[in-house]
């Protein structure tokens, strides 16, 4: 960071790694929340955006990741323990992310950031509030519940979820795969009088290209408003959020953490969603170009571009006397060179390695701790 903050900022004598971190320990990370939300996500959405079947499609997902161990890291997040497969023994600090994110427009609409014990299912009720009338939640086998699809339906949302044996194991589909149930409130919920006795969903038993069967349920009760067939294509655009979690740690080494404090964690991770937010933003123009080309396969922008781009424009972008709008043509111009192909049919099948990687030293200093930011 010292480097990058002596290279653009022309000070004499550089930047001392004293006066950095003071003038960090003054930062607080929700300027980072409050520059994405105020000035990326309500402009945007005062415009057209993309839809799906009339939704906003938002998918909400959790991911673990693992920070530098310290003292006040441990208290704020606390430590996980493992045992490997030689009985040694590894304790190490980890947290639990979530994000809301609209698979069609690509922006990441609310993040959180909590000690790893906290289950996803509070996190992602969080995320609700960030929810309204019109849009339709795809969410994975771990989000399903009594309560928590009650109170996405409270929000005025609908959603499309994937089920886990648990959850599904009433679903009779012996004489259909397309099934309304009505599930009654769990004892356990008996003094929750918040919740309704019963609630009717509909359940879907989908053949997968692999053979395999994948159990959906959603709120969308309509067969003839939504027919069967277009539920696989539908729940499929959830991959958005898997797909942005890999930018957030692979492409952006969101676990290659530039300090050690819990702040400096979060104002790292609340800091990778403002870049790609402005990635998405910056880009948007050029993608609907390079889309609109007639060629045998799609074209979008090359990431390794774009983020390098805004990176080297960051500062010209919030403190130049240039005009903003010569600013962005040249990051426009630089975004057109050397596009990507997009292949929507490509299956990358999972590789299972003997080591977990957050079990293993070795792996875990490579992917994260000696990679390079972009």
């Amino acid at each position: 960071v010292l480097n990058e903050l002596t290279e653009l900022i022309p000070i004499v004598g550089g930047v001392t790694a004293g006066a950095y971190s003071r003038a960090r320990h003054k930062f607080r990370h929700t300027a980072f929340i409050e520059l994405s939300k105020d000035c990326i996500i309500k402009p945007f959405y005062q415009e057209d955006i993309k839809r799906h079947l009339g939704f906003r499609l938002l998918a909400i997902d959790g991911s673990l990741v693992r920070v530098p161990d310290t003292e006040t890291t441990r208290e704020a997040f606390g430590t996980t323990k493992i045992i490997d497969a030689l009985s040694k023994k590894t304790v190490f600090v980890q947290t639990r992310c979530s994000v809301l994110y609209d698979v069609e427009n690509n922006l990441c609409l609310d993040g959180l950031i909590a000690p790893r014990k906290t289950h996803e299912r509070e996190l992602a009720k969080i995320h609700l509030e960030n929810t309204k009338n019109g849009d339709l939640l795809l969410l994975d086998r771990g989000y399903p519940g009594y309560e928590f699809l009650s109170a996405v339906v409270d929000t005025g949302a609908d959603f499309l979820a994937r089920c886990s044996g648990v959850f599904s194991k009433t679903f009779d589909f012996s004489k259909s795969s397309d099934i309304t149930v009505k599930l009654k409130k769990p004892y356990r919920y008996r003094e929750d009088n918040s919740l309704p006795l019963m609630q009717e969903f509909r359940a879907l038993k989908i053949k997968l290209s692999t053979g395999e069967d994948e159990i959906l349920v959603t709120s969308l009760l309509s067969k003839k408003l939504y027919p069967k067939d277009i539920f696989k294509e539908l729940y499929y655009k959830r991959w958005g959020v898997e797909t942005f979690y890999k930018i957030m740690k692979s492409r952006l080494a969101l676990e290659n953490f530039t300090g050690t404090s819990a702040e400096a964690v979060r104002q790292d991770f609340f800091a990778t969603i403002l870049i790609t937010n402005l990635e998405t933003i910056f880009t948007a123009d050029v993608n609907q170009e390079l889309e609109n080309k007639n060629t045998d396969l799609q074209q979008q922008v090359n990431k390794n571009i774009s983020f390098n781009v805004i990176k080297n424009k960051a500062f010209e972008l919030f403190d130049s006397n240039e005009d903003i709008d010569t600013i962005l043509a040249e990051m426009e111009e630089l975004f057109r060179q050397t596009p990507t192909v997009v292949r929507p049919d490509r299956i990358h099948p999972k590789r299972h390695h003997e080591c977990n990687r957050g079990r293993d030293p070795k792996i875990y200093h490579h992917r994260a701790k000696h990679k390079i930011n972009f």
